[in-house]
This record gives structure tokens, C-alpha cells and sequence, in this order.
């Protein structure tokens, strides 16, 4: 196995993780959040770096990928709104997200996902 293919695997290993450790509450969103930028790294750009996984580990990137927005935006819907926020007033970091919502659903298609690809 070559370094480049070692590298992607030890980032989504370490991703699973932090999913894993979000759905069970153990950290919180923000954390889960930030960690994708600074973790899958690997994965840039996207279709060069799925080449070389399997059916199930390209599975699984594009999920935390979709989830976090997509690649150029195309799953932000994804990321749900708070209906309370307004542009210019709520000034904390990520506050325009539902995290609440966010949770219920990503947890709901990560526990999809873990059954589906056996992880």
C-alpha cells in the first residue's frame, strides 16, 4: 500500500471517529464540524483522491463530504437553517445552523450508513 493510499485511510478512519463520537454525544457539533476541514485533507481534490478506495470507503467520503455542504456547495441543503437567525444580528460563530437538526439527521444517515457499508 502506498503512503498517499495510507494517508487517505488513517483520515477516514479518524473521521469515522469523530462521527462516531458526535452521534454519541461525546463532542459537540462545532467540533465535529471543524475537525472535517483539518482531517480529510487527503481528499483534495475529490475525484482524484477516490480513485484508489474501494466501493465503500468512496461511499463513505462522499457521505461526510455531502454532509458538510458538498464539495462547491451542491448538498447545502444539508446543513439546515435556524429560522430565528438574522444576517448581520447573530454574530456567533455558525449560528445561522439548526445543530439540533443537523444531529437528528446526520445521525439518522450515519447509523444508515455504519449498517449499510458494515462499519
Amino acid at each position: 500500500m502506498d503512503t498517499e493510499l495510507k494517508e487517505k485511510l488513517e483520515a477516514l478512519r479518524t473521521y469515522r471517529e469523530y462521527a462516531i463520537r458526535y452521534v454519541e454525544m461525546k463532542i459537540g457539533w462545532e467540533e465535529f464540524w471543524e475537525k472535517f476541514a483539518e482531517i480529510m485533507g487527503p481528499f483534495d481534490p475529490l475525484d482524484l483522491a477516490l480513485v484508489d478506495l474501494d466501493k465503500d470507503q468512496r461511499k463513505e467520503v462522499l457521505f461526510y463530504v455531502k454532509w458538510h455542504g458538498g464539495e462547491f456547495g451542491e448538498s447545502e441543503d444539508k446543513i439546515p437553517k435556524r429560522s430565528n437567525w438574522e444576517y448581520g444580528k447573530s454574530i456567533e460563530p455558525y449560528s445561522w445552523i439548526d445543530t439540533h437538526t443537523y444531529y437528528k439527521e446526520f445521525s439518522s444517515a450515519f447509523i444508515k450508513l455504519r449498517e449499510e457499508i458494515g462499519i
